[in-house]
């Protein structure tokens, strides 16, 4: 029998009965209210047991993960008794924290198997200021702590993995959506050998790639070069150059490119990789020499000697053209799982020939109802609460440019 606290069966501190909580819609996404409140200490095991909207119990004393949008809980469904995993987002004032929740519109992203996407949004009145998100629960953990305490995968290992990320990252550009956080600690590797893709807190839809979008994007090691020199306007390249990052940590366990800086990320690049010809990047071609040139042909080495030796050459092959510089230049998953370093891979094969493939994956399912009217609601209230945050800011800084002028100068 779960031990429930007072507070969860609807009786609050002074014995007054709260009116009990709706239950959460699991087809769509719920607004919820935006109070920003100070950062609060927390003691090991303050969260256990807690209920979340009376009904998914935390389990463990710390959560599974962190990241910047919130944290990754262990939870039971006391309704059915199933493990689930519950991302806490802690939405603060002036950031956009909206698009992970939005891909719970689309029918065919929240339930294709090779992705670890929300399942539902939950909400609890006694965390106005937080988000639930519910999803399914990775047992195997994620591929950093898998090459951390098992080493690197074998080349057989490191293929099939490599067919699941291209195919997962294929579905999503088909369906317009750049995941724009492609590293080990976001990719789960399963007890069956299935590797899934997750954390879609940046995710980003794209029609062109002349949308303006932020360089501030992905971790520094699977930071694409033409990120590193302040592009805005990238596209679906960027999640290749990730995908080729992590395909060759993989083999070796250790980060291809471990930069300190974006500068010294944007070097150790050049030292392991050859420059596009002259006249084939004219954007960054001066850049793109300079940095080539600041490393001594001692400190340069080639992909084959980063990998471990006697590596296939279409492996090697099919790695040089995920990590081309050139961004147009870059080979597309699409084209990526036609290579022949995958013939014989029969899952390959069957993703060739599904609906799921590219752009014929587009689902035509009908939304759930009033899901566009929900989620608008919440843009359009999340808006309002940026513009209250950025006039409150605007008001403190012209106080203080007040108290400067009236300060007596000594």
């Amino acid at each position: 029998m779960v031990k429930r606290h007072p507070q969860d069966i609807g009786v609050a501190e002074g014995g007054r009965r709260e009116r009990a909580q709706p239950a959460f819609d699991a087809a769509a996404c719920i607004t919820v209210d935006v109070r920003p409140k100070g950062k609060a200490k927390r003691s090991k095991g303050e969260h256990r047991g807690v209920v979340i909207a009376h009904r998914f119990q935390l389990l463990g004393d710390a959560p599974l993960g962190r990241g910047s949008g919130g944290e990754v809980w262990r939870c039971v469904d006391l309704k059915t008794g199933q493990e689930l995993a519950l991302k806490w987002l802690r939405r603060k004032p002036g950031r956009r924290q909206d698009r992970e929740p939005a891909l719970l519109l689309n029918h065919a992203v929240r339930t294709h198997p090779l992705l670890v996407a929300p399942k539902a949004a939950v909400i609890d009145q006694r965390h106005p200021d937080s988000l639930f998100m519910i999803m399914d629960l990775q047992v195997g953990g994620d591929l950093r702590s898998r090459l951390h305490y098992s080493g690197p995968l074998t080349v057989s290992a490191a293929r099939s993995a490599l067919a699941d990320l291209l195919m997962a990252v294929d579905f999503l550009h088909g369906h317009g959506t750049l995941h724009r956080d492609v590293k080990p600690e976001n990719l789960f590797l399963g007890q069956d050998g299935t590797l899934r893709v997750g954390d879609f807190g940046l995710a980003r839809p794209f029609r062109h790639e002349q949308r303006r979008m932020t360089p501030q994007m992905v971790t520094l090691w699977y930071r694409a070069p033409e990120v590193l020199f302040g592009s805005t306007t990238y596209g679906p390249a960027v999640d290749i150059w990730a995908v080729g990052a992590v395909f060759a940590e993989m083999l070796t366990a250790k980060p291809l490119f471990r930069g300190s800086s974006e500068i010294d990320q944007l070097s150790l690049v050049f030292r392991c990789l050859e420059p596009p010809p002259p006249g084939e990047y004219p954007d960054h071609e001066a850049d793109i020499y300079r940095f080539r040139a600041a490393s001594s042909e001692a400190q340069r080495t080639t992909l084959r000697d980063e990998l471990p030796f006697g590596t296939q050459p279409l492996l090697v092959d099919l790695l040089n053209q995920m990590l081309a510089i050139n961004p147009r230049h870059r080979i597309s998953a699409a084209a990526a799982l036609v290579h022949p370093f995958f013939a014989g891979e029969q899952k390959v094969a069957h993703w060739l020939n599904s609906d799921e493939a590219g752009a014929k994956g587009r689902s035509n399912r009908p939304l759930p109802p009033n899901a566009n009217k929900l989620f608008n609601k919440m843009l359009k209230q999340d808006g309002h609460e940026k513009r209250r945050w950025r006039a409150k800011k605007r008001e403190q800084q012209q106080e203080q440019r007040n108290v400067k002028e009236i300060a007596p100068v000594t």
